[in-house]
């Protein structure tokens, strides 16, 4: 047990002795890189001094001769300057490599765009990777009013939306348990994620199931499917129910929600005639009545006192003695 014991001992000796000389080692590589580098800097720093002086001594070296009206004129060998300057050139150290790799050039990212093309196939195969930007969104914003007043001497809320013209069972309305926040919800008709859409409207011979364009279509109509489907469907057409409205109410009101969608006749432009009928605007109107209820008012009464026998006996005595 004591020779095994020592046999570890010993093994793990080594190996810390090991990485131990190995990181010496490495960190006085990199001490003896970095004074390499300090070195050749200062080299390079000293003979790019050396040509400078060199070219100053060649220019104080250039003849002046005296002319004879008096004036210097500088005189220059070109052929003995040619000669210096491929020596000085000769001299002159080779620029040092750099250190840091070429970059590498960026690969182009390929165009997310598809190529319009009337062939359906070339067409496909140009939209392969814009599932991507598939985007979608079921939630309704409606233009609406809220208004409070008083009504039976009681507080109650109207909030009032205009609607797409739906039946009844298009719409939730529900008050939250805090009974100071009301969700509106609306269901998507099934038309516009009807897979079919796309043909109704568009369909011909330039337009078929397989055009790229109907083929993406049904693919996001996939995903909307997906996004909502809670497992409930049971192979029929998926409800899709719009993300809650939410409205802040003033004070706490009853659960009891008094709320109806009214239809109005909408007689804008020729809408009636290019439809082929009287249409109509909607609008979801709901009433709701705050849970503190009126106190009675005291008006005042008026009361009959009816008096005893004796007392009138009495009263027409002292008349008497009167």
């Amino acid at each position: 047990m004591q020779i095994w014991c020592f046999d570890v001992w010993l093994l793990s000796f080594i190996v810390v002795s090991f990485v131990g000389d190995k990181k010496k080692k490495a960190t006085k590589s990199k001490s003896k890189k970095a004074t390499e580098e300090v070195e050749e800097e200062e080299e390079e720093e000293e003979e790019d001094e050396d040509y400078e002086d060199e070219e100053e001594e060649e220019d104080d070296e250039l003849s002046y001769d005296e002319s004879e009206a008096g004036v210097p004129r500088k005189v220059v060998a070109d052929a003995e300057e040619e000669d210096e300057d491929e020596e000085e050139e000769a001299k002159m150290p080779a620029k040092r490599k750099s250190k840091t790799p070429p970059r590498k050039a960026k690969a182009a990212t390929p165009s997310k765009t598809a190529t319009t093309s009337v062939d359906d196939l070339a067409g496909a195969v140009a939209g392969i990777g814009l599932e991507d930007a598939f985007s979608h969104s079921m939630n309704f914003v409606q233009p609406h009013m809220k208004f409070p007043h008083i009504e039976a001497g009681r507080k109650t809320i109207n909030i009032e939306l205009f609607v797409p013209a739906l039946p009844n069972n298009f719409f939730r309305v529900r008050l939250l348990p805090c009974q100071q926040i009301l969700h509106i919800q609306i269901k998507v008709p099934g038309i516009f994620v009807d897979k079919n859409r796309q043909t109704h409207a568009l369909g011909g011979d330039d337009f078929n199931r397989n055009t790229h364009q109907n083929t993406a279509y049904s693919q996001c109509v996939d995903s909307v499917e997906e996004t909502y489907d809670d497992g409930t469907s049971e192979g029929r057409r998926i409800d899709i129910w719009g993300a809650p409205m939410e409205f802040k109410l003033d004070f706490k009101c009853e659960e009891d929600i008094d709320w109806e969608v009214q239809f109005f006749p909408n007689d804008e432009g020729d809408l009636i005639d290019t439809l082929g009928g009287q249409q109509f605007f909607a609008v979801l109107v709901m009433k709701l009545t705050s849970v503190e209820k009126p106190k009675a008012r005291n008006a005042g009464r008026v009361r009959v006192v009816t008096v005893p026998q004796a007392m009138e006996e009495e009263a027409a005595d002292d008349d008497d003695d009167l």
